[in-house]
Order: C-alpha cells, then structure tokens, then sequence
C-alpha cells in the first residue's frame, strides 16, 4: 500500500478502489486531527498536493451515508413480542 500518490495511469481497478478507500479515510481523520494539511501530511508522509487533489475529487463525489438506528420498539415489532403499548403485554 504505498498510495500517497496520485499514482501511475496503468492502474486495475482494485487498486483504484483501495486508493479511493485509503483517501476517504485519510481526509476524515485530517479534519479530526486539529493539524494544518501541511503538518498532517508531513507526519504522514503523504503529498500535499496528493492531499488536496483526492479532497475535491471525494467532495464531489462523496454520496450521503446514512446509518440504520434501530429504536427497542421497532425491535419489539420484528420479533413479535409487543405492540407497542408500552405495557409490556403481548
């Protein structure tokens, strides 16, 4: 995994993946770290142009995630052990 980079162009498209994998975790964890691009990517050894170029490339592409919260109600009904009522017959 040496991807850093932007990379040659005789890229497969796993290796693509995993370097577009790679940069969706790295401008995250920039943006928690509280550290300028440059101090970032010098600890890091990454190129900051590198950096900057899979920023814009991911914010325009990056599509909404959304996570599935189950509530004990909603539990409840898929395992058929109440209706709701919150009175714990059923």
């Amino acid at each position: 995994m040496d991807w850093p980079h932007s990379g040659g162009m005789k890229d497969s498209t796993s290796e693509k993946t995993a370097r577009s994998e790679y940069w969706r975790e790295q401008i995250p964890q920039h943006e928690c770290s509280g550290l300028s691009v440059l101090q970032f990517c010098k600890e890091r050894r990454i190129q900051e142009q590198a950096f900057y170029v899979w920023r814009k490339r991911l914010g325009e592409q990056q599509p909404m995630r959304f996570a599935l919260v189950k509530t004990a109600a909603a539990e409840r009904e898929q395992n058929g052990s109440g209706l709701g009522s919150g009175t714990g017959q059923g």
